[in-house]
């Protein structure tokens, strides 16, 4: 049985997964920006601006998918979906730049626009914080950093929700 609640305590909740899929999704949309980009012969618009997001998102994602798949315990998904999440303000920057450059399509551009992922940074880093690293904390704090990842987590709802 305490087999069991320990696994079940490790297992990240649906709702960090959805989150954390939808800031692969828009991953994804900035690899297919420049893609398309490079098949349209469009390399004009791949500027050292463009090359400085695209070396972010690539580095974020790929610790982020380190730390998502090889890490153990929520100290290591809150950290990986922190960096996670971070990559995605970089990658929104590639994906709507295209769009603007005619690389991609807007339809495209506006859908992965309008996955504002990055509004849960707050509620990962609270989420981090609260479990790393492992010392005696006083109760107050405990509580305050409890609190403070559950309000971070609904204004992350709220926010994507209202756009």
């Amino acid at each position: 049985m305490n087999v069991e609640k320990a696994r079940e305590s490790q297992r990240t909740p649906m709702g960090v997964r959805l989150v954390l899929l939808g800031g692969y999704v828009q991953v994804a949309g900035a690899a297919l920006a420049v893609l398309a980009a490079v098949a349209q012969g469009r390399t004009d618009w791949l500027v050292f601006q463009q090359w400085v997001f695209i070396v972010n998102v690539v580095v974020l994602a790929a610790t982020a998918t380190v730390l998502l798949r090889a890490g153990r315990g929520r100290a290591a998904t809150s950290l990986g979906g922190f960096f996670l999440v971070s990559a995605t303000s970089f990658a929104a920057a590639i994906y709507m730049s295209s769009v603007t450059a005619g690389a991609l399509g807007p339809v495209v551009g506006y859908v992965l626009g309008a996955l504002r992922i990055e509004a849960f940074l707050p509620y990962f880093l609270f989420a981090f914080v609260s479990v790393f690293p492992v010392a005696a904390v006083p109760a107050r704090l405990a509580w305050v950093l409890e609190k403070g990842t559950l309000a971070a987590a609904v204004v992350g709802c709220a926010l994507t929700a209202i756009n």
